[in-house]
């Protein structure tokens, strides 16, 4: 027997209010003493920051308690690595070099 699909979740969160701490909130409320369901959820962000200042929220709403967070996903940063290899700078240019160096 299949299993019945997942519901999603679309959350709307009015400009005048911090989209993270009412992200933070909202989600703590909703899985209540069950943080670990928090573990199964995806959070997409517009970037990288913006799941950093959400992983600062959950801090800030839990008082630094150790807990499981959700899957944070930037949708709006993209990976330099990436963009070399398809770019003109690609392997066998300067791109194949620049991906050589060590790490600083």
């Amino acid at each position: 027997m299949a299993k019945p699909a997942k519901k999603s979740t679309v959350l709307n969160i009015p400009a005048e209010f911090g989209f993270v701490d009412v992200m933070a909130k909202e989600l703590l409320r909703r899985h209540g003493a069950n943080t670990r369901s928090l573990s199964e959820i995806t959070v997409l962000t517009t970037t990288r920051r913006a799941a950093r200042a959400l992983q600062k929220a959950f801090l800030r709403e839990t008082a630094g308690r150790p807990m499981m967070l959700p899957r944070m996903r930037p949708i709006g940063d993209v990976e330099e690595d990436e963009l070399l290899l398809e770019s003109d700078m690609g392997i066998g240019g300067v791109g194949e070099k620049l991906l050589a160096l060590p790490p600083a």
